[in-house]
């Protein structure tokens, strides 16, 4: 078993710590002054706890770690000796109702707090590597000594909320009946590794569970995983599928589920053989060019109809003057002879 020895920051041991405290000024120690040292020296050791709590907290939040002290026998807080500690590290210390930061780890120094009223410890700003087993010992201050009256252990669990799982499609083009679609899922900034994720798969009144391995990924500062699962999915022939991803964190908070993916088949576009669509296009141009043989006599028979028309209508015109002329000569001379018989 390993004894540790805390150091201050200034670079001193405990032991001129614990000479201040017990008023010892000389470099010789008493054999009192000894025992005294060693019994303060020995709060440090990992012991058999009384009570094993067991505290949650979330990341860059506080928590609250109990001692679980009574005091059945109202002792002045200013005559005892209270000790956090975490494996071989000092959390805090209250000396005789005083805060003390001298002894304490530099990771804890304006992070911690301790409520002597409900024997609690406050602990800011909480991150991944403060999660483990916290030890509170309390000691009595006599004038014969130091007496250790309780002790016992916190364990402390630090929870990180995982993002909303979201499923991405992995496959490119369009989704055919009979296609083969890959589909990943994943979930982001959570503490602690999830228990597993699964798939739910919903086709009309039938909902299949499928649970695949998950691809872990720890940030090397933060400690927070990322955790993804893949699947491959047959599209149906007729029907739709719904699909959704679920995290199960642990610690019994609930199951995180993504947004339900809605799958449905495509229609087909069908494909001509190629000689179909030559045979097709070869009808096509042979009616293009009925449609416009067809035009082009239509035109041609209307031209050569508004020429006829045009020269019978000069033929009559040429011909009108012609009749006028033989109806004036006989007018003329008729009209000449009564002339003639009126001078008569």
């Amino acid at each position: 078993m390993l004894i540790f020895l805390p150091v201050k920051a200034n670079g001193k041991s405990c032991v001129d710590g614990v000479r201040n405290k017990f008023g010892v000024l000389k470099t010789e120690i008493s054999a009192m002054e000894l025992y005294e040292f060693f019994l303060h020296l020995m709060t440090f050791l990992p012991g058999a706890a009384v009570n094993m709590l067991q505290e949650k907290a979330f990341v860059n939040h506080t928590a609250y770690l109990r001692c679980n002290f009574h005091n059945p026998d109202n002792i002045d807080v200013k005559e005892l000796i209270v000790f956090w500690q975490k494996e071989s590290e000092v959390v805090n210390e209250v000396y005789r109702g005083q805060e003390l930061s001298d002894n304490l780890d530099p990771k804890y120094i304006n992070r911690t707090m301790m409520d002597m009223n409900t024997w609690t410890l406050c602990l800011l700003n909480v991150g991944i590597m403060d999660e483990g087993q916290y030890v509170c010992i309390i000691q009595h201050k006599k004038s014969s000594g130091l007496e250790k009256i309780y002790d016992s252990k916190s364990q402390l669990f630090v929870i990180a909320n995982y993002s909303q799982p979201e499923i991405v499609k992995l496959h490119k083009g369009t989704v055919e009946p009979g296609t083969a679609l890959n589909l990943s899922c994943s979930s982001s900034w959570g503490y602690p590794e999830p228990t597993q994720m699964t798939w739910q798969v919903s086709k009309g009144n039938l909902t299949e569970e499928h649970v695949d391995q998950m691809a872990v990924f720890q940030d090397d500062k933060t400690k927070l995983y990322k955790v993804t699962i893949t699947r491959t999915i047959q599209v149906p022939m007729d029907t739709h599928i719904n699909i959704s991803c679920l995290v199960y964190p642990t610690w019994k908070m609930e199951s995180l589920v993504s947004k339900s993916l809605c799958i449905a088949p495509e229609p087909v576009t069908p494909v001509m053989h190629p000689i179909i669509l030559l045979a097709v296009g070869l009808i096509s141009g042979v009616v293009i060019a009925g449609v416009v043989l067809v035009m082009v006599v239509r035109k041609r028979s209307r031209c050569n109809t508004s020429t006829s028309h045009s020269s019978q209508m000069g033929t009559e015109v040429n011909r009108q003057p012609n009749n006028k002329d033989e109806d004036l000569k006989p007018m003329t001379i008729q009209l000449w002879k009564g002339e003639m018989q009126s001078c008569h």
